[in-house]
């Protein structure tokens, strides 16, 4: 994993990619084109202060959101929109995106909810898009929240949240998705590898919680430290959580994920902590957590009997950039 994150790193200096594709020098040019596609009126609702409260306001519940919806943009603006969100994005991550929004109309064909629309997906930018202050933005709807602040060349992609109801879907033209397969079974195979000893250390309830803890919360606390230590795994189970913290970084840009990583191994590895909660096997409601010094991901399936899942991945002091801001703002004054 080290070597692959290393070889990545080595292979956008080589290039001299870093400077020219990195989001926070990008994201300005293509944030600007998308707002110019607007008229006035499309702008107004799109665009907002940065020091606007709802900045730090989201939600992955159905239902409005402020912004500029998929539905208010023709095909070509739809088009600029998403050349921007992708261009923070991993193939994988767009592909989770796309997925997110396609299971609105499974669950609109599945459970009759004609109220359910694909089209009520959000863009919010808060600021100007520039490279010489702060600035951030938000695409948002039902079980999708990518949120990314950008100060100067520094950015923080998080809160970070993926949705997938059905997790399975079970029949229909899209019979067979599975939006989070690939976090379940690491995560699964992680505490499998377990002895039991490990096992007891690491379950910490019978019953999994109804959703991740932590919900919409503005600002995420940190949880209790329960489960098994990153220092008290063997080398084999310490490559499985380190790839499956790495599932979670692939879904965003390679240059950010090679970043948050660095940060990960700078505030220490050995006191990161996976705890589980629930039924041990998939069939029933289960629940996950990876905790460390600076960030926490949560994965809950209990939810429509096991077939609902939620996951996020939260900074304590980074979300919404405070962290960058809080430097950013000291250093200047």
């Amino acid at each position: 994993m080290k070597l692959l994150l290393l070889f990545l790193s080595v292979y956008i200096l080589a290039y001299g990619l870093a400077a020219h594709t990195h989001p926070s020098h990008r994201s300005v040019t293509l944030a600007s084109a998308f707002l110019e596609t607007l008229s006035d009126e499309q702008k107004a609702k799109a665009q907002y202060m940065f020091s606007d409260a709802s900045r730090e306001e989201w939600t992955y519940l159905p239902g409005d959101r402020q912004g500029l919806s998929l539905n208010e943009l023709d095909k070509s603006q739809k088009k600029s929109l998403w050349k921007f969100v992708d261009s923070h994005l991993s193939d994988m991550g767009e592909r989770k995106a796309r997925e997110v929004i396609i299971l609105e109309s499974v669950l609109r064909d599945y459970d009759g909810q004609d109220w359910r629309d694909p089209g009520l997906y959000y863009l919010s930018i808060f600021g100007e898009p520039s490279a010489d202050h702060e600035w951030s933005w938000r695409f948002e709807g039902h079980h999708l929240s990518l949120n990314f602040t950008f100060v100067g060349d520094q950015l923080a992609p998080v809160p970070l949240f993926y949705g997938s109801n059905p997790a399975i879907v079970p029949g229909g033209p899209h019979e067979g998705l599975e939006l989070l397969n690939e976090e379940i079974t690491l995560a699964k195979e992680l505490f499998d590898s377990l002895s039991p000893r490990q096992k007891d250390e690491t379950i910490y309830a019978t019953r999994a919680p109804s959703d991740i803890l932590t919900t919409d919360d503005s600002v995420a606390r940190r949880l209790e430290d329960k489960g098994v230590t990153y220092a008290g795994m063997s080398k084999d189970q310490r490559n499985i959580l380190e790839n499956l913290i790495q599932l979670y970084l692939d879904s965003m840009y390679s240059s950010i994920a090679v970043e948050r990583w660095e940060r990960i191994e700078a505030a220490g590895m050995d006191t990161i902590r996976f705890a589980w909660a629930g039924s041990t096997s998939l069939d029933g409601g289960h629940y996950w957590r990876i905790q460390g010094p600076t960030f926490l991901i949560e994965y809950d399936n209990v939810q429509r009997n096991a077939n609902h899942a939620h996951t996020v991945w939260r900074d304590f002091d980074g979300d919404f950039g405070r962290d960058l801001l809080k430097e950013h703002h000291s250093t200047s004054h």
